[in-house]
């Protein structure tokens, strides 16, 4: 026996001799021997346990002892001792100190808190005792913790969370070792991706976690894989491989002594055959599960072996034995009815019961205060007159007693005053030098847009010299480049002349754009025409955005409208959710050319990468070109 040797580490003031630690043998072993077997005289051994270490000083022993009683108290079903007793534990865990004892607690008063459906008080604790197991690095501890977690996320609905505390806890496991757990863990995952629907990742984990089940031999992991791997094939309509997997689980279940799961894999199995209409598979698989669950009193299971043998028998036009069988179901299903709400009459019966007595008590208490304070008035007046001289002495200390209370009052709330005075002025300062920090920077970063502007024109007016030297392709060419260089020379410009530094008005700005191309044209009969919301965006976004505008809006000019047609340029900006929505169209003549040649529509593909776009064209009467940006990042702008 170890026990008292460990207890004989947290002695505080005695020291233990033999026959102490064959004692705290004895409590510790008549326990756990009672723990489930009668909880009354194992919660009188914790008592026992308590006391003991009580009396010794063994902060250990009472950590043991309220751990057990937790236990006891949360499988009865009485979560509010058992939750006094779990923070109990934690508190004696804390003093000792022992983090990972801590850890264990929290971790059983998260699954205590998720049984009686307070999640965020259940995910409190789990999370504290997640954090602690990860900072001492026990990976069995983490483990535990994630894989509770993932289920209270699973049970809030929260699939994603669930998906990422699966994760954690199967990588804790591998890391740790613990190869079965591992096992189950991505079989849980696999569960909730069947949920979603999302087949080919619950194949994935499925056939990982069977090739490691079949490595090392682990029979009942095996069949449970299997019988997933059903509902995935089923999902998949691979019902030839669906099959083979619920048959060769059943087979595998049939080698083992869990009659529970042999019982529940029949009736699944029988399922799949009245799906295939197999009804002469079914029928015997069914009788085979309801003479296990009959035997093992499972009425779930019972319940739905005589729902699905009416669905047989209903099939077969065997209407008698179809509702005999519905019969039965019934009765079933209200025998379990009546006996969960029967239950919760016991619970309100029990609470009911501790409300009385509680009454009771506090009427008690109230009579002993009646009584106590009879007593006081008559010694009271006994002494009044003895009292009389030591009342008027009484007051006159009081008095002094209060004056100086009210002197030492005002000299703090003086000392406070003046204190606040001086920080308010020194948090004035700081605000001052904060703000002026700030313009400082603004009128930088103005200044610098103002020299990037001026750059960009330099480069403008060097472009326009070299246009006119040159004709054909090479002015073409240079044109185009010099449109460019203004749409990014606009938003500097944009930038120094706002108040804003950092965003940029879509509005204003494609507004000036269009213009400045619409007279580089000089195109008498093509209106543009803008609808773009109030939108202000920063530069990262601003210059991509302006160049694909420019060269969209020069294409319909140079190319949508050959000799004196007339007609209209649309250009339109939104956002729509969480992406940005750019439309340039036009009535042209459409697409003409090789579609996606040149350097315009290499530049648009490389900017539309850029922002994560995706471009939409269209080309019939006029050319439509839609771009749905998702990278983008608007300022706020007051």
């Amino acid at each position: 026996m170890g026990w008292a040797v460990v207890w004989g580490s947290f002695a505080y003031s005695q020291s233990y001799t033999l026959e102490d630690s064959l004692h705290a043998d004895e409590i510790l072993d008549s326990l756990r021997y009672y723990e489930f077997r009668d909880p009354d005289i194992g919660l009188e051994w914790c008592d026992s346990l308590e006391r003991f270490s009580r009396e010794h000083y063994f902060k250990v022993g009472g950590l043991r002892s309220e751990n057990r009683r937790g236990r006891i108290h949360a499988s009865r079903g009485e979560y509010q001792p058992a939750r006094k007793a779990f923070e109990e534990g934690i508190r004696i865990s804390q003093s000792i100190p022992r983090p990972s004892a801590v850890a264990a607690m929290l971790d059983q008063l998260g699954t205590l808190e998720r049984k009686i459906g307070r999640y965020p008080r259940a995910l409190e604790a789990h999370l504290r005792a997640y954090e602690i197991y990860d900072s001492l690095d026990i990976q069995n501890g983490v483990a535990v913790c994630n894989n509770n977690l993932a289920i209270i996320y699973k049970i809030m609905d929260e699939d994603s969370l669930a998906l990422v505390h699966y994760q954690l806890a199967a990588d804790a496991n591998l890391k740790g070792g613990r190869l079965e757990s591992y096992i189950v863990t991505i079989l849980n995952l696999s569960y909730v991706h069947i949920k979603h629907k999302d087949a080919d990742s619950s194949l994935y984990y499925q056939n990982l976690a069977l090739g490691l089940a079949e490595e090392k031999g682990l029979m009942v992991r095996q069949a449970q894989v299997l019988s997933a791997l059903y509902d995935t094939y089923m999902l998949l309509d691979r019902k030839k491989d669906a099959q083979q997997a619920i048959e060769k689980a059943d087979r595998l279940f049939g080698q083992t002594e869990d009659r529970f799961s042999q019982a529940g894999i029949k009736v699944k199995r029988s399922h799949f055959y009245i799906q295939q209409k197999q009804y002469g598979k079914a029928e015997p698989l069914l009788a085979e599960a309801q003479e296990m669950a009959e035997e093992l009193g499972a009425l779930e299971i019972q319940k739905t072996i005589r729902f699905l043998q009416f669905r047989v028998n209903n099939l077969q036009n065997r209407y008698k034995k179809a509702l005999d069988a519905y019969m039965k179901f019934t009765e079933l299903k209200d025998s379990l009815t009546g006996r969960d709400t029967q239950r919760e009459i016991e619970q309100l019966r029990l609470q009911s019961e501790v409300r009385e007595k509680e009454a009771e008590l506090a009427k008690q208490e109230s009579e002993l205060a009646r009584m106590d304070a009879e007593l006081k008035v008559e010694s009271m007046e006994r002494r009044s007159q003895e009292l009389e001289l030591g009342r008027v002495r009484n007051r006159l200390w009081l008095l002094l007693v209060a004056v100086a209370f009210l002197l030492l009052g005002v000299a703090f709330f003086l000392t406070k005053y003046f204190d606040n005075r001086r920080r308010n002025r020194l948090l004035e300062e700081k605000q001052a030098v904060t703000e002026q920090s700030l313009r400082d920077k603004e009128l930088l970063m103005s200044e610098l847009h103002h020299r990037v502007k001026n750059n960009l024109q330099l480069i403008y007016n060097l472009l326009d010299l070299q246009s006119r030297q040159v004709e054909g392709p090479a002015r073409t060419a240079l044109d185009e480049s010099k449109g460019r260089v203004t749409s990014m020379a606009l938003i500097h410009q944009e930038l120094y002349q706002e108040e804003n530094v950092s965003g940029v008005d879509l509005q204003k700005y494609l507004r000036q754009l269009t213009e400045g191309v619409d007279r580089s044209f000089g195109l008498q009969g093509v209106d543009i025409q803008l609808a773009v919301d109030p939108i202000w965006v920063d530069l990262q976004t601003s210059v991509p955005l302006g160049l694909v505008v420019n060269e969209l809006v020069t294409n319909s000019l140079k190319h949508g409208f050959p000799g004196d047609r007339e007609g209209w340029i649309k250009v339109g900006l939104e956002v729509e959710g969480e992406v940005l929505v750019l439309v340039v169209a036009d009535n042209g003549v459409g697409q003409t050319g090789e579609k996606g040649k040149g350097f315009g529509k290499t530049l648009i593909r490389s900017l539309s990468r850029q922002m994560k776009a995706e471009v939409l064209e269209q080309s019939g009467e006029g050319m439509r070109t839609e771009l749905r940006i998702r990278k983008f990042h608007l300022i706020k702008h007051a």
